[in-house]
């Protein structure tokens, strides 16, 4: 819950407006189902998927425990949310194929958020 939902829902929003606005469409309503939700946790003996150290002591990381910071996340305040920007002269399906080269700076000025005013991270590791 804590590290896949948050990533995956802002991956399929963003192919979701992206093909809007390839096909100048507006974008739709984005739901997502969730089929299989875990949260990652401390099992009774204090270990985390069986993963020990590698000096052989069980992980006492609280960052593999996802519940207190689930909690934390649920006492925040929803912030406005940003609005994703695409840059006009990228317009066509063929541009896409391009993107798949382009560097970082070409990336970010192409594909802008506007108004994001994120919460402080929460450090949540995969206990796997």
């Amino acid at each position: 819950m804590g590290l896949g939902v948050p990533y995956n829902i802002a991956g399929y929003a963003f192919i979701l407006s992206l093909l809007a606005h390839l096909t100048g469409l507006k974008p739709g309503i984005f739901s997502h189902t969730l089929v299989d939700a875990h949260i990652y946790t401390a099992k009774p003996n204090g270990t985390f998927g069986g993963a020990a150290k590698p000096n052989g002591d069980p992980y006492e990381d609280p960052d593999y425990d996802h519940i207190s910071k689930l909690r934390e996340q649920l006492t925040r305040a929803p912030r406005p949310l940003p609005k994703l920007v695409i840059n006009p002269v990228f317009n066509e399906l063929r541009d896409l194929r391009a993107a798949l080269q382009w560097d970082k700076a070409k990336l970010l000025d192409t594909f802008r958020l506007e108004g994001y005013d994120p919460h402080p991270k929460l450090r949540m590791l995969a206990a796997v």
